[in-house]
């Protein structure tokens, strides 16, 4: 009973261990390396191209713009691969890293608990927040005066648009679009009251159509609807890649080709002092 019981008990360490071992391989075989990519001679982008001036696709000429997407050829300059870039829907990026469509997602991505879940995170990329657009002529801009079921706000779907303005104006109705221009046109046609989405391209959006729409909860005259940090997204097992990424971009903001990229792409200088704070790290 005693030699029985050891090798039932040894048995089943032998196969605890071996559970262990396997999932530790599963992690590794859907992670990426940086030897993958390095391999693979490309690095391939996903990303959502209708997000100007952060990443879009000029349909005069065909060319991929924007800041993360200077930022990718960068960085796929810098590992001595070519740059892939993948558009997708937004609520097709996530998917996409787990089906091993995409090596990393470059899209302004919020960080959150929730797609943590699915997907590793590096460390921020962008300081952002969440504003409002409200057509130009728009008295309505408190929250009391949008939290009103007589008001239409328009969102992004899968976007933590959606999060807060459940969160925060629960009363009113929501139009959820596909498209990220979508939200803007329907401010400017009046047919939605406000549309959520971050402060850059939306402080873009308002500077290119001057008298169409203006800004609230902008993160300058008042404080965001609600701040979070944009980062890169990898497959779930990728950490050993999100530290070299972590590296290389601390690189880029010290050498200062994160600012003058930013300068260039966006029309501003970064929030760096927020986005230092947000990475760990101090100041600059």
């Amino acid at each position: 009973m005693r030699i029985a019981r050891a090798l039932a008990i040894a048995a089943g360490l032998g196969l605890a261990a071996l559970t262990a071992s396997s999932g530790a391989q599963a992690a590794d075989q859907g992670g990426v390396t940086v030897d993958s990519i390095k391999k693979a001679g490309v690095l391939r982008v996903g990303s959502w191209l209708q997000y100007k001036p952060e990443m879009w696709k000029d349909l005069q000429t065909g060319e991929i713009k924007g800041f993360w997407i200077d930022m990718a050829r960068k960085m796929a300059a810098d590992l001595g691969v070519q740059v892939q870039f993948i558009d997708s829907d937004w609520d097709g990026l996530i998917p996409g890293l787990e089906s091993g469509k995409f090596d990393i997602v470059l899209a302004q991505m919020a960080i959150t608990s929730k797609r943590a879940l699915a997907v590793d995170f590096a460390k921020p990329w962008e300081a952002v927040g969440l504003s409002a657009v409200v057509p130009a002529d728009s008295t309505c801009v408190t929250i009391q005066c949008l939290n009103s079921p007589d008001k239409t706000i328009s969102t992004e779907i899968g976007s933590v648009d959606q999060d807060v303005k459940k969160a925060v104006f629960p009363a009113a109705q929501e139009t959820a679009n596909k498209g990220h221009n979508d939200g803007f046109l329907q401010v400017m046609s009046h047919r939605s009251d406000a549309f959520l989405t971050d402060n850059v391209s939306a402080a873009s959006f308002a500077q290119e159509h001057k008298g169409a729409v203006k800004v609230v909860w902008d993160g300058v005259t008042q404080p965001f609807l609600e701040a979070f940090p944009g980062g890169p997204a990898l497959p779930k097992g990728s950490l050993d890649f999100a530290r070299w990424v972590d590296t290389w971009l601390q690189e880029q903001i010290n050498n200062g080709t994160y600012e003058s990229l930013y300068v260039k792409d966006i029309g501003w200088e970064p929030a760096l002092k927020e986005l230092m704070l947000q990475r760990g790290g101090y100041p600059q």
